[in-house]
């Protein structure tokens, strides 16, 4: 008994933090970068992931904090003008977006090796929840699987890739 009602106010007090959440704006995550150790080059995407008519923001950390797996990508979901909520972190070096009738996965593929890299994706369910895959290694480089590298191809081709702008 101890333990569901344990259990039942961890899992009541993750409602309430998830909905006193800190909304940023966009002055806020735009804000130039104050750490003169850290380059101040950043990058931005915007597009609508959960079909609201509001678009979500994709923003990267500093290039200084990024390796050869990709830059570190933070992911909000937009709330209302300019305003947003933070969902998650990731690495990577590549995204694409994918329309899937009524709803969009998020695809990104973060290298590992010059033969090697995991790809995952995010969505929002049927019921508006946030999702995120596992992630999968293929091995689409050097010395890597034919297979591999028709799925890394079918994924992010060129003309899929998510364009990104520099945060001036």
């Amino acid at each position: 008994m101890k333990m569901f009602l344990a259990t039942v106010l961890f899992l009541g007090s993750l409602n309430t933090c998830y909905a006193e959440e800190e909304a940023y704006t966009r002055q806020v995550l735009f804000a130039p970068l104050t750490d003169s150790i850290l380059s101040p080059e950043r990058y931005f995407a915007e597009f609508d992931l959960n079909g609201d008519g509001v678009d979500e923001l994709i923003i990267s950390e500093s290039v200084s904090l990024g390796g050869t797996g990709g830059l570190f990508y933070n992911l909000y979901i937009g709330i209302g003008q300019d305003s947003f909520l933070f969902l998650d972190s990731f690495v990577s070096s590549i995204m694409t977006v994918e329309i899937r009738g009524e709803t969009k996965q998020l695809w990104s593929y973060s290298h590992s090796s010059a033969a090697s890299g995991t790809v995952q994706y995010f969505y929002f369910d049927s019921g508006g929840v946030f999702q995120r895959s596992h992630s999968i290694m293929i091995y689409p480089g050097i010395g890597g699987s034919f297979v591999d590298s028709m799925i890394f191809k079918s994924i992010f081709s060129d003309d899929r890739r998510l364009q990104f702008t520099p945060v001036l």
